[in-house]
């Protein structure tokens, strides 16, 4: 039943249905749940065309209903669904989650100089501040790599991503820009005393780079795992001719982006 229903104290249950309601017109409701409309209202009412109750005058007072789309919407009339991440970025429709490495430096990777261990530190002066160099051995077996963690804090899986890349700005441009090899988990401190073991290349040679310029290397979706919440990589040549890339100290930290599905 499609009738509004006014208070009247006649009724036992204090509701008649109203002028518009044909035959039942006066008849007290005897169960308010028959009504569809209560008025609320102590004044006088009337039923407008559209099923909306207005007051004597059309104006203040109109009750009318709210889709779904409306009520999800925000301020600016657009309807939102989840909460954007303030990292997060979107792309041809897809969200993206921006990441910042916690850490990127470089070690030696060869045995030259009666080197005995990885030498961060030392590595670090071959560059300078804020920059890790990265080489492939050559007549003096003086290879260095370059270390990267990620903290991911909330797991991703496989299904969760549409693609994955790594980003690294060369202050230097080399004729090579290296391979992604993904590694066991390390620490700033477990690097000077032992490179990580490495689990396989990731990505390959991105060929030449020009200096100040950011190379970019897709990587595969399963690299994020199930759930993993820190990711480990390395970065290696196959050429003598070095290449520097900024750490997680300078201006162009590496960057890991994923972007959802």
């Amino acid at each position: 039943m499609n009738h509004c229903a006014f208070p009247s104290e006649a009724c036992e249950g204090q509701l008649e249905f109203g002028s518009l309601a044909g035959d039942l017109a006066g008849e007290c409701v005897d169960d308010p749940a028959l009504s569809t409309t209560s008025a609320t209202s102590t004044g006088s009412g009337s039923e407008d065309g559209g099923g909306t109750l207005t007051g004597p005058d059309g104006g203040g007072g109109t009750t009318q209903a709210v889709d779904d789309a409306a009520a999800s919407s925000d301020s600016g009339g657009t309807t939102t669904g989840q909460p954007p991440s303030t990292d997060s970025t979107s792309t041809g429709g897809l969200p993206q989650v921006d990441f910042v490495a916690s850490y990127a430096s470089c070690a030696y990777a060869g045995m030259g100089m009666s080197r005995i261990d990885p030498d961060p530190s030392g590595c670090a002066m071959i560059s300078g501040e804020d920059a890790m160099t990265v080489r492939a051995d050559s007549e003096r077996n003086d290879a260095t790599r370059g270390y990267l963690i990620f903290e991911l804090g909330a797991g991703f899986t496989a299904e969760d991503v549409a693609e994955v890349h790594l980003h690294l700005w060369t202050p230097s441009g080399s004729a090579q820009t290296g391979e992604i090899h993904e590694t066991l988990p390390f620490t700033e401190a477990s690097l000077a005393g032992a490179l990580p073991l490495g689990l396989g290349a990731v990505s390959g040679e991105q060929g030449p780079a020009e200096p100040n310029e950011e190379v970019v290397w897709v990587l595969p979706n399963d690299v994020v795992g199930a759930n993993k919440t820190m990711l480990y990589f390395a970065i290696q040549k196959r050429m003598p001719e070095r290449v520097d890339y900024d750490t997680h100290t300078g201006a162009h930290p590496p960057r890991l982006v994923l972007t959802l599905e």
